[in-house]
């Protein structure tokens, strides 16, 4: 719904300029109100168990719109 990537389907989405998205980031991080956050699923460290946690990528960051009134 919406104008949100789906990126559930997807382990990540490669732009024409080479961004790499993963499946807990919102939009491109050229695109107007998109901020980074930490990743709530690995609290920002990159990591679940060991291994490279699968909503961020391993980079314990994620893009989200900012909100807005």
């Amino acid at each position: 719904m919406g104008d949100k990537p789906e990126s559930k389907n997807h382990p990540f989405t490669v732009h024409q300029e080479g961004t790499k998205l993963n499946p807990g980031d919102e939009g491109d991080p050229s695109t107007p109100g998109m901020a980074e956050n930490v990743c709530r699923k690995c609290n920002g460290t990159g990591k679940i168990g060991g291994v490279e946690c699968p909503i961020c990528g391993g980079t314990g960051v994620v893009l989200e719109e900012m909100g807005g009134g």
